[in-house]
């Protein structure tokens, strides 16, 4: 079917996605061999997919082009399709970027959609838990659709790209580079973190007073260390090691009604719950997290996995929530005592009311952080044998 070209508009997520492009080549094609392919329209006229043609054909003094109509159950879906229908295109840094924008925005509102249902579904008796790897997969989903490689290389174009965004002239100059070729998102990257890194160091002070008051929220990542090796382990300073009794012996800003959740090693599980004992909160869930790693150790027993045990005491705001249905999420590894977002994720998503997370290098938004002054245990225990 052929519309008239005053019949047809652009649609406005278009231009947000891939901009105004050139029309050179496809006015010559265009003159030679007419449009071959039928742009795809709404009924109303917008155009999902022949924006250029459609350019090209105005610019060329055309009054009708082939159209075949297409309609969609939801603006979620239409959406969707601008990208689909982009795919084989041959793309910049900055389009690949703007098209993950709108692809993790679409799976956003999936998500939240999934979770309205669930609750749902709760209210009447039923089970359920937002999945705890459900960041990394859209990351990875993302990065496959839009050409970017893994959710790991799709990152960290993210981190250059929103710096860019900001307005980090570094960053702006990068993506440039990156859209002409000139460079790589591993490079690019690298350069950001480095630039931001010493910008972090400078302006931060040291997280090694524990801020004041009580939290409803505390995720605690001791390094943990058996007795008998702890007299050549780090035990001042940051993140310090600690044996099993010295953790007992943390006096935690926990609130009367408050959700711990406690990460732990493979050899310390059955010690964790000792330890959660002695903090007077009782388990209620244990998740895992199985590391995707590039590298690997040898031999029958690798520790590839972390636990994190969910406890509680009192009658925490979340306290209705704390069944978790997925008990294993994957995720990389990265620096020591450092967890991954998903987890953080995760507990935001379970958990209101105020954050602390303890013993870690983590850094964000909506928690304070004490990454440890020294090792609160042996202070109290040579209390304790001083007055003994």
């Amino acid at each position: 079917m052929e519309l008239n070209v005053s019949q047809l508009r652009p649609h406005p997520l278009n231009e947000r996605i891939y901009g105004t492009e050139p029309l050179d080549d496809l006015l010559e094609s265009i003159k030679k061999h007419g449009i071959i392919e039928p742009l795809v329209v709404k009924l109303d006229g917008t155009i999902i997919s022949g924006h250029r043609r459609w350019r090209a054909a105005q610019a060329l003094g055309m009054t009708a082009l082939p159209c075949r109509f297409v309609s969609y159950e939801d603006c979620l879906a239409e959406k969707e399709a601008i990208v689909e229908f982009n795919r084989q295109r041959v793309k910049t840094f900055s389009q690949k970027m703007a098209e993950a924008e709108v692809l993790k925005e679409i799976e956003s509102e999936r998500a939240r959609r999934r979770m309205s249902i669930a609750a749902q579904a709760q209210k009447q008796g039923g089970e359920t838990f937002p999945h705890p790897d459900e960041a990394g997969r859209t990351r990875d989903r993302v990065a496959s659709f839009v050409g970017l490689g893994s959710g790991r290389n799709y990152s960290k174009a993210e981190k250059v790209w929103t710096a860019a965004k900001q307005g980090d002239e570094t960053a702006k100059m990068l993506v440039e580079k990156l859209d002409k070729g000139e460079t790589t998102i591993n490079a690019a990257y690298n350069h950001i973190s480095l630039a931001l890194k010493k910008e972090q160091a400078a302006a931060a002070p040291e997280r090694t007073e524990a801020p004041a008051g009580v939290y409803d929220v505390i995720v605690v990542s001791p390094r943990w260390i058996h007795e008998e090796r702890a007299a050549g382990a780090p035990r001042r300073g940051r993140n310090p090691y600690m044996t099993v009794e010295e953790i007992k012996g943390l006096k935690l800003p926990a609130a009367e009604d408050c959700v711990i959740w406690l990460w732990t090693e493979n050899a310390f599980l059955h010690d964790a719950f000792h330890v959660l004992e002695a903090w007077g909160f009782t388990p209620k869930n244990i998740l895992t997290w199985v590391k995707n790693r590039s590298w690997y150790v040898y031999g029958p027993f690798n520790d590839f996995t972390e636990h994190c045990i969910l406890a509680a005491k009192g009658k925490p705001a979340a306290s209705d929530s704390l069944t978790i249905r997925t008990k294993v999420f994957h995720a990389s590894e990265r620096r020591v005592n450092r967890k991954p977002d998903e987890f953080y994720q995760l507990v935001e998503s379970l958990c209101p009311g105020r954050k602390l997370v303890m013993f870690t290098k983590n850094s964000r938004s909506g928690w304070d952080v004490y990454e440890g002054k020294s090792s609160p245990g042996a202070r109290s225990r040579k209390k304790d044998q001083n007055t003994a």
